[in-house]
Order: structure tokens, then sequence, then C-alpha cells
């Protein structure tokens, strides 16, 4: 990434797009310094194509889609993740789009190596840079609506459900580096809120997985433009 250029990011994701609808809400208003000209999805129905559509017509932008998924680019399994023929697929629109970093905001595929071997978390990084886990020498982040490592390799409302019988006294927010293993990269951003267990609180006040999802998902709403912002600059600074 040149000194000076404004980060291109491309967003993965293959929900309803509200956290991406933050993301452009800070973009539009000039509170963030890095703008979104990919939104990746393996869902034709995603509803995130719709929330691209209404921010490049209410804000002027002209963010692109793409949809990469086995239906289309079919190929062999590489375990839970995409095939080979999706991971060409993915690298050729990162390249075409000249992106700079991959955010990961809600997509439910497994990353393939040869995308995190171009763009992702490497252990060989902690030990070119162990002051900051050589997070600074990747390119790739993940929202979790969820303490790391307690909650590795759960999403959604599951996350909560295990804070929950986990018996945790507080969930969070968190974005780390993607690499080969999943939600082992180093953590950049973490944001706590205190869980309300039934075992203290009852009635209304207690926390069921769904009332902690949301308030967590308000949480990562709030802060993700922000982290991935800071992310960047500090990037910028240490490359």
């Amino acid at each position: 990434m040149s000194s000076g250029r404004i980060p291109r990011v491309a967003v993965f994701a293959s929900g309803g797009g509200s956290t991406f609808r933050a993301v452009a809400e800070a973009i539009a208003e000039g509170l963030v310094d890095f703008e979104v000209v990919l939104v990746l999805t393996d869902r034709e129905d995603a509803g995130i194509l719709d929330q691209v559509a209404e921010v490049n017509t209410l804000h002027g932008f002209d963010i692109k889609t793409e949809v990469v998924n086995k239906k289309r680019y079919p190929g062999n399994p590489q375990g839970r993740g995409q095939t080979a023929e999706e991971a060409e697929a993915t690298l050729r629109f990162l390249k075409q789009y000249k992106v700079d970093h991959l955010s990961l905001l809600g997509f439910m595929r497994i990353i393939a190596p040869q995308v995190i071997e171009a763009y992702g978390w490497k252990p060989e990084y902690a030990i070119q840079d162990p002051k900051h886990n050589g997070a600074y020498l990747a390119r790739m982040t993940n929202t979790h609506c969820g303490i790391l490592p307690d909650t590795i390799d759960t999403y959604g409302v599951h996350i909560q459900e295990r804070v929950l019988k986990l018996g945790l006294t507080e969930s969070a927010h968190t974005v780390h580096m993607v690499g080969v293993g999943i939600d082992e990269g180093p953590v950049i951003a973490e944001h706590s809120i205190r869980v309300f267990p039934a075992s203290k609180y009852t009635g209304t006040d207690a926390d069921t997985p769904e009332k902690l999802f949301a308030r967590v998902r308000q949480v990562e709403q709030a802060n993700i433009a922000f982290d991935i912002d800071a992310f960047l600059k500090d990037q910028a600074l240490f490359l």
C-alpha cells in the first residue's frame, strides 16, 4: 500500500449486511480514512447486495459486488472451506479491484488456504515481529462477536450460548487477523460487555443467548469501522 493513498478494502459477508452498512455510513460521514471497493458474498440472495445498492445510490459510492460460491465455481472441497476454484476466483477479483485489505464481516465460509497465503496471517509473522505478534504483516481481519480463545469456532447466537454455558462474566466483540486455524490469528481489538447470567439475575434482567448476541452486535456495529481504520493506520506506520 503506497504512502498517502486511501486503503482499498474488500468486505466479505454472507448475510444481511447490517455491519457492512455501519462501515459504509462511517465512510460516508468522513469518520474513517479507507474506502470499500468490493463486497464479495457466497450467496446470490444475500441481503448485503441490497445494502450495497442502497449506499451506492445514497452516497454516490461505486462499490462493486461479486458472488463466489460452489455453484458458480465448482470443484473439489478443501476441508471445510472454499474450493480451489473459489479461491482462484477470489484472488482474481482481489487483484482486479486492487484490494489492500480484506475485512470479513459475517462471512460464513472458511477462507481457502490459497487466499490466506496471499493475504492472511502466518505463524512465522510472529517470529519476524514478536512485538506485534506479526499482525501488521497480514492484510485480512475478521469480526467475531465473542471473547477469544473461549469462543473459537462458533458463530452467531451460538457464540453467546457458549459464553453462558462457560459462565463467563464478559462477552465481547473482537477483531482478529485471519490465519489458517479458525479464529486463531492475533486479536487486534476487543470491546467487552458485561454478562447478566440467569444464576444471578431473574426474569427479563437475565441474559439469554439472543439478548446477549444483540447487545454484542450493537457494540460491533458501533466500533468495527474504527477498528479497521485504526489497524490500517497503525499498519501504515509499521510498514
